[in-house]
């Protein structure tokens, strides 16, 4: 994406200079080139997005000491509101444990969904990257705070 940046660049600046403003006036063009390779710009820009996305999901999803510890810490933190709700009596009930039991396919089901929004979307700019990826993170935020496992039934046998 770099190479191709730079060369864009450097492709500009020879074609502005190799057209004669006896032909082509240099404003129209610079507003030519321009024009001809606004979506490669584009496409450059959503793709940073969409491979800083990757990156980062591969960082979170990965084994490194530091992944394990942001996804103990953000479970963690979602259990304690979770928590917190219920000791003030507010419970997900069965929707919570019904969520708790298909977590996976859910969580699936979310990243396909907002897949499917992305590359069907018209033309994807890096802000609709963004928005597109705080919105599924929102929503995989809110499946693990919904879910819940099922209580486990007390025994009468203790004291």
């Amino acid at each position: 994406m770099l190479v191709l940046a730079i060369g864009l660049l450097i492709a500009r600046s020879i074609y502005l200079n190799s057209v004669p403003p006896s032909v082509l006036p240099g404003d129209a063009a610079a507003a030519a080139f321009d024009a001809m390779v606004y979506f490669i710009k584009v496409t450059l820009r959503v793709a940073l997005a969409v491979a800083l996305v990757v990156a980062i999901g591969a960082f979170i999803t990965g084994p490194s000491r530091a992944a394990i510890q942001t996804r103990s810490a953000l479970k963690s933190g979602l259990g304690w509101v979770r928590n917190f709700g219920e000791r003030r009596g507010v419970s997900t009930g069965p929707v919570g444990e019904w969520t708790y039991a298909h977590r996976r396919g859910l969580r699936i089901g979310a990243v396909a969904l907002f897949a499917l929004i992305f590359v069907f979307w018209g033309h994807p700019t890096g802000l609709v990257v963004i928005l597109l990826v705080v919105l599924l993170l929102v929503i995989l935020g809110l499946i693990e705070l919904i879910g819940r496992p099922t209580a486990e039934p007390e025994s009468a046998g203790q004291t």
